[in-house]
């Protein structure tokens, strides 16, 4: 087995969907965009070296589908030998994709490889623009097609976390996050994105995006059916009255429901390559 190294590590902004800077931004072109910048932060590395794409996405339909890696591969100008494989594990897409890369290298498979996962829920809904459930399997086991949410609140009720410990989990996260942006821990870490989006701030491109909000302490509010932390954490998203409640009282929607853009792409190497290794955050 051979020792692997993470030689480039970024992603885009982040944005609400439906409503943010990228809400018009397809996923392949987020992936393109990311991958070229992946390549060029990559002293020595020259394209025909890369083995393998590999693109974690929860929805491969619409302007996800089509193997939305070899697209990007495409859009992003890379050779045309360069092979490419989109892979679902939904919410687990990105970093499954980043475990086979490793896998890949370390076994001596491939020698480079790009990973990483992208999703634009503003483009491809949640659930996906077409959704054909097995009724058969439906009736027979209704857990096999629970959302994350749902799945989040069976895992509370099983385990007996409670909704304080929820709240306070979400806060300190967002705590953590804020310190780690004033500590300029991410900073070079996000590509602008192109956007003909005007939020006032960012102008025509993406910034940094939606970064979390530093007030607040921790509260709990509802009927008990979802966790709420001050910033907006909210699970349960597959709770219909939840969601209605949510579209009716006017308050901010939690991360669960942001576009996702390219999140943890990461170029993979054995760690004889020639190329300088960096250390990712």
């Amino acid at each position: 087995m051979r020792d692997v190294v993470i030689t480039t590590a970024i992603r885009t902004p982040v944005g609400r969907a439906h409503k943010g800077l990228l809400k018009d931004t397809r996923p392949d072109d987020l992936a393109g965009l990311v991958l070229a910048e992946a390549l060029k932060r990559t002293p020595g590395l020259e394209p025909e070296r890369i083995d393998d794409v590999l693109l974690g996405n929860a929805h491969p339909e619409g302007e996800a589908g089509y193997n939305m890696a070899r697209i990007a591969t495409q859009i992003a100008g890379l050779p045309d030998r360069v092979a490419g494989a989109t892979i679902n594990r939904f919410c687990a897409s990105g970093l499954q994709v980043i475990v086979q890369g490793v896998h890949s290298v370390a076994t001596g498979m491939n020698d480079v490889v790009f990973a990483g996962g992208s999703d634009c829920t503003s483009r491809v809904p949640i659930g996906g623009r077409d959704i054909a459930i097995n009724r058969a399997l439906a009736r027979r086991k209704p857990g096999a097609y629970h959302s994350m949410g749902q799945t989040a609140e069976e895992v509370a009720r099983r385990f007996g976390v409670s909704r304080e410990e929820q709240d306070r989990f979400a806060l300190a996260s967002h705590r953590k996050a804020i310190a780690a942006r004033k500590a300029g821990k991410l900073d070079g870490h996000v590509v602008p994105v192109p956007t003909g989006c005007h939020d006032g701030r960012d102008g025509a491109r993406g910034g940094r995006g939606a970064r979390p909000r530093a007030a607040g302490g921790v509260r709990t509010s509802g009927r008990g059916r979802r966790p709420t932390g001050d910033h907006g954490d909210r699970a349960g998203a597959g709770d219909p009255q939840a969601a209605r409640q949510d579209r009716h009282d006017g308050r901010r929607r939690g991360p669960h429901r942001d576009q996702r853009g390219l999140r943890q792409p990461v170029s993979l190497q054995p760690a004889r390559a020639r190329h300088p290794r960096r250390e990712a955050q």
